[in-house]
Formats: structure tokens, C-alpha cells, sequence
């Protein structure tokens, strides 16, 4: 009977150490990808975007690792960061090529983006093989899931168009306008915000779609009725938990928590300054 006590406790604490050595396990296994996460956006939003707009502030001599805009640079009011959609005035936004295409010789895949036909649209047969490519940097480690080779490549990482639906469509001089619309390239001047306060990309789990495809795969307005914003099933996140990691357009990448304010977070995807709201 003893013995048969004895194996019985040294089962349970067994089991109660290999749970714990479990989820140790995949706290660190999530704390990499959220970190891997961020260098993702780091890229796409520091050095590619800034790249696009400016290579001298992008990567400043003085700064050979730099992860934001410097502190006492003065960027030109009329620079231009890329817009949503790649123009072409034959197409339909959703039918376009993204920004995401449009920033691939910024990331060291121009070849890549040589593969396409850049006159016509992500769903063109054309372009095809392109847009079946996987960018990893597109991708959040979390949750990526493999897709067949000849199915278009996903993405995980959404620019902020602004308040609303239509948001996308909206004019930079518009108060609900955000930092990524379909044909209006936002200028320096127009983040009236602030380069800090103003994000740029979000990530998502929530109807992901291809990162070559201009439309609701790429750009995105946000809804200030479903709130919360943040979370499984909700408009951006999903990905970690109590949270998700977010761009701004001084090249910084910032994780924000589910429960942070609805205020808060309509605040930083609009351009237009707080006397505007």
C-alpha cells in the first residue's frame, strides 16, 4: 500500500513539474515570436518605410543600428511615405497591387517585386506566381500557417488608414484620415499628431488575405463600434496574448494591451491633431 502511495505522489509530481516545464516553455517560445514580431515591424516600418521617404534619415551616419527617427532630425514637410495601393488608374482599388509590393525594393527583394507586371493587378495571371511568394517579413511567427504553394502568400500586417470603412479613401486633409489610404500619399507635413503618436501598421489575425493585394488585405479603416479593438476575433491581434504589436510612423514599434482606451487608440490612427477630434 505504501509503495503504491508513493508512486502515486512521485506520478502527480511528475505531472505537476512537466506542466510547469511546459508552460515555461511556451512562455519563452511566445516571448521570441513577439519579439521576432517586432523586428518584423521594425523593418517593414523603420527601415523600409523610411527608406521609401528618406534614406539619409532612414539610416544617419552617426546611427549604424538606428530603431526610430533621431530625436533632433527635422524631416522636409513635403516628403511623401507610400501610398496604399500602387496607382493605377485602369483598376479598382481592391484589385491593385499593395504598398506591400510597392516596399519590396526596400527590404532587399527587388528582385522579387521585378517579378510582376506592375501595370495590372494582384489577381492578374501575370502576377501570379509573385504574389504566391512568401515574405517572412510580412508574417507574424505566432500564427503562420503554411498555405499550398500556388495559393496567394498571407499577411499579418495592416496599414492604418484612419476612422471608418471608408477610410481608406479619405483626403490626408480629413480629420478621420489615417497614415495608409488607397491614392492619397501622405506628406510629413499632414501628421499633424506628431511622427510618435501617429501608428502606421498594425498586425492582425482577423480575415487575413494575401500581402500583395491593395484593399482590406493591406489598408484598413478602423470600426469604432467593435470595440475592444485588440484580441482574438476582434479587428487587429490576436496573435499574443493581452495584446499587439504596432508601428508608428518615427519608425518605433510599441506593443499596446487589449484594454487600452478606445480614445486612446482612435487618437493614434488618425493624422489630424487633438484641436481636430
Amino acid at each position: 500500500m505504501r509503495v503504491a502511495l508513493k508512486l502515486a505522489a512521485f506520478f502527480l509530481i511528475a505531472v505537476f513539474l512537466i506542466g510547469m516545464l511546459a508552460t515555461v516553455i511556451l512562455r519563452m517560445r511566445e516571448s521570441a515570436n513577439r519579439l521576432r514580431c517586432q523586428d518584423h515591424l521594425r523593418q517593414v516600418g523603420w527601415f523600409a518605410l523610411w527608406d521609401y521617404t528618406d534614406r539619409d534619415l532612414a539610416f544617419p551616419k552617426d546611427a549604424p543600428k538606428p530603431f526610430q527617427l533621431p530625436m533632433d532630425a527635422k524631416p522636409k514637410a513635403d516628403l511623401m511615405f507610400p501610398p496604399g495601393t500602387l496607382a493605377n488608374p485602369n483598376l479598382p482599388p481592391e484589385q491593385r497591387l499593395s504598398w506591400e509590393v510597392i516596399l519590396l525594393p526596400h527590404l532587399g527583394r527587388e528582385p522579387l517585386q521585378k517579378q510582376f507586371d506592375l501595370s495590372q493587378g494582384w489577381q492578374a495571371e501575370a502576377n501570379h506566381n509573385a504574389v504566391c511568394t512568401l515574405v517572412p517579413l510580412y508574417l507574424c511567427t505566432s500564427v503562420y500557417r503554411p498555405v499550398p504553394p500556388d495559393q496567394p502568400a498571407q499577411n499579418n500586417y495592416i496599414g492604418m488608414a484612419g476612422l471608418g470603412f471608408d477610410a481608406p479613401k479619405l483626403l490626408q486633409t480629413d480629420p478621420h484620415a489615417g497614415f495608409f489610404r488607397y491614392d492619397d500619399a501622405t506628406k510629413i507635413g499632414s501628421i499633424q499628431r506628431g511622427l510618435s503618436y501617429t501608428m502606421t501598421i498594425i498586425e492582425t489575425t482577423n480575415e487575413i488575405g494575401p500581402w500583395a493585394a491593395a484593399g482590406p488585405s493591406t489598408v484598413r479603416g478602423l470600426d469604432a463600434d467593435a470595440q475592444p479593438y485588440i484580441g482574438r476575433g476582434r479587428q487587429f491581434g490576436g496573435a499574443h496574448p493581452d495584446g499587439a504589436n504596432a508601428s508608428f510612423a518615427d519608425g518605433s514599434v510599441r506593443f499596446l494591451r487589449w484594454n487600452m482606451s478606445a480614445k486612446s487608440f482612435q487618437a493614434m490612427v488618425t493624422l489630424a491633431d487633438r484641436g481636430q477630434e
